[in-house]
């Protein structure tokens, strides 16, 4: 019974994943081509930037999410109700501490943001839209929090990702209808926000009635989560990796460089999402097999997760880098403010998203096991090269020179991801995991060879671009597919069984704890 609850756990929280990454991509995609369209380049940089600027504001969390979500396995795993209220406890006051920091510094930054781009957009416009997309942060702090903390600990990610596609679909639809009837763009922010916030009565709702005996009031263990600050280091570390390049080149290169990185940014992160679709909702049962010292069946169940993982991740990727240009040339077709066609960053931004993709596996281990304290000085580390590299590049080589900082810093923190969760947690050689990347790579190049040198992928519109898509993928997920048949056939193996538990039953997305 145990084990065929936390199959069907997991393959709700994979599928809803999956579906929540392709709308984020595919929403993600429509609505800038459409700003840009009807606001111009400057506008669709100035809403990027302004997000990747209140990103850094989520500091003010301090890490009380990802410890608490860790502190929970084990109360929930045991039963043990009043543990899971204390933590619940802490956890709503420290979030609305949060909330009122968040406020306070979401009206200092619409005071100085218009100074940081003076001269490009009116002052009065950006001001408006810093306090308008600071309202959903406000509210994940003050009211959402704490109900996607206990959901996701009990890995029930799938109801957060049901109603988070039912928030970004009718955005979006509000979004095109007011976008295509000539609205401002303050007055499209304005309906979008509170059309998105409007999710968490949902989630409330759902919360209150599944769990009639949590109570948010009981008395406070704050020192179960003490590791907030650890979590914290993480955080603010993250932060500087994934936020900086676009508030860099706000700084450096304007808003008309920071649509074309955000464009570029949309699509390839359309990719990472897409990619990590496949570990999204099995944190929390690594998590739990963790709390309950099942060694034997973590190393089984990682490695196949991970050989699963990289072959998604090879056919992805290869595909983007086929698919990549010709797609841009197609979004941005008719748009004349800025160029939009650049090779070399396109190639940088598939670079970046491989290197930050191969983390994935490693790090959901490392942040299921709660090591935040034990890791947290080497993504200081990874911080650190970030920030230094891309300053010092991007006054001679602009974007690229901010991607470079992020293909260093990534570099860097892969490795040690897979170092360090392969010695202190798994327990077993590195090797496992480089070998699986080495042969993949093979495979990569071997699927990309006759696009370089026979086929010429060019799209003159969507359709043709859709119909190359096509081809492109089925050739790359046979090549891929094939070859780690020859080369790993036990792990390939272990692949199809548990794609049949997910697509063929529809009970089990891969059994946590039974493997073949």
């Amino acid at each position: 019974m145990e084990n065929s609850m936390r199959s069907k756990k997991a393959f709700y929280n994979f599928t809803t994943s999956l579906l929540l990454q392709f709308i984020t991509a595919a929403i993600g995609l429509i609505l800038p081509r459409l700003y840009i369209e009807a606001y111009g380049s400057e506008i669709n940089g100035l809403v990027s930037s302004i997000r990747q600027f209140l990103s850094y504001l989520t500091i003010v969390e301090a890490g009380v999410g990802a410890a608490s979500i860790a502190a929970l396995y084990s109360p929930i795993a045991l039963g043990d109700r009043n543990g899971i209220n204390s933590i619940l406890s802490a956890t709503k006051t420290f979030y609305r501490r949060s909330g009122y920091l968040f406020i306070f510094l979401v009206i200092v930054l619409a005071f100085l943001y218009p100074m940081i781009v003076d001269g490009e957009v009116s002052g009065t416009i950006s001001l408006m839209m810093v306090l308008i997309l600071g309202i959903s942060g406000m509210m994940e702090y003050l009211i959402i929090g704490k109900y996607q903390v206990m959901l996701t600990a009990d890995q029930k990610s799938y109801i957060v990702n049901i109603v988070q596609i039912s928030g970004i679909l009718l955005n979006a639809l509000v979004s095109i209808l007011m976008i295509k009837g000539g609205f401002t763009v303050i007055a499209v922010q304005v309906t979008c926000t509170l059309v998105y916030v409007s999710r968490m009565f949902f989630l409330i709702g759902y919360v209150k009635k599944r769990y009639s005996t949590i109570n948010f009031d009981s008395e406070p263990n704050f020192s179960v989560i003490s590791n907030r600050w650890d979590a914290l280091v993480h955080q603010i570390a993250g932060l500087v990796v994934f936020s900086t390049p676009i508030v860099i080149v706000t700084i450096f290169c304007g808003l008309k460089e920071v649509s074309v990185f955000a464009i570029y940014n949309l699509i390839i992160s359309g990719v990472v999402m897409l990619v990590s679709a496949f570990s999204n909702g099995l944190m929390a049962a690594f998590g739990e097999i963790l709390a309950k010292g099942e060694r034997i069946t973590l190393q089984r169940t990682f490695n196949d997760f991970e050989s699963m993982y990289y072959l998604v991740m090879t056919w992805a990727y290869t595909s983007a880098a086929l698919l990549f240009l010709p797609f841009v040339q197609v979004y941005t077709s008719n748009v004349q403010d800025v160029d939009y066609i650049r090779p070399s960053v396109a190639i940088l931004f598939i670079i970046v998203g491989v290197s930050n993709s191969i983390r994935v596996p490693p790090m959901t281990l490392v942040n299921a096991a709660g090591h935040y304290t034990q890791t947290k000085y080497r993504s200081i580390i990874e911080a650190l090269i970030n920030i230094s590299v891309s300053l010092i590049l991007v006054q001679s080589m602009g974007l690229e020179g901010v991607l470079l900082g992020s293909i260093c810093s990534y570099a860097y923190r892969t490795i040690d991801f897979i170092v360090y969760s392969s010695r202190h947690i798994l327990e077993r050689p590195i090797k496992y995991t480089f070998y699986k990347l080495t042969y993949n790579i093979v495979l990569a190049a071997l699927a990309m060879l006759p696009f370089y040198t026979v086929f010429n992928i060019k799209a003159e519109g969507l359709l043709e671009w859709i119909r190359w898509a096509f081809i492109v993928g089925i050739w790359v997920l046979v090549v891929i597919s094939v070859g780690n048949s020859f080369i790993a056939p036990t792990a390939m193996k272990n692949i199809v069984f548990r794609m049949k538990k997910l697509f063929l039953t529809n009970k089990s997305f891969s059994k946590i704890r039974k493997f073949n």
